[in-house]
């Protein structure tokens, strides 16, 4: 009775994977390492009595051999790209 349930739930577990649908979409002519357009890298800093800073980080305008990067903290510091 315990291993029909085993093959149960693997045999379940095997159709609900084969049943996702999922599609990648990369952007044509970009080498494995290149950013999507519009990715964004969030990072948070903290010292040791609180969080202190945040960062975003996004690209923008990628093509195959470059990219730029807007930058923009929750400390007010911030550019346009980099």
């Amino acid at each position: 009775m315990k291993l029909n349930c085993v093959v149960c739930r693997l045999t379940a577990g095997l159709i609900a994977l084969l049943s996702l649908h999922t599609s990648v979409d990369a952007q044509e002519g970009l080498g494995p390492f290149m950013p999507n357009e519009g990715g964004t890298i969030t990072t948070a800093w903290a010292n040791a009595y609180r969080p202190d800073a945040e960062a975003w980080i996004r690209f923008a305008n990628v093509r195959s051999d470059s990219f730029d990067i807007n930058y923009s903290s929750s400390r007010g510091t911030g550019s346009g790209h980099v």
